[in-house]
């Protein structure tokens, strides 16, 4: 069994199981981050993070 130890949620969650399919992982750490919208200098940079 593989676990990674240490990965972000994204989004589409689909996109994500599929990666970790492809890398033969089976379980993983999830560990969620939260936009910073005062970093974007453009809405659509920050719309491109979400």
């Amino acid at each position: 069994m593989i676990i990674n130890s240490h990965e972000y949620l994204m989004l589409p969650t689909e996109l994500q199981i599929g990666k970790m399919d492809k890398a033969g992982v089976d379980k993983a750490i999830l560990f969620t981050t939260t936009p910073h919208p005062e970093k974007a200098k453009i809405l659509d940079e920050f719309k491109n993070k979400m």
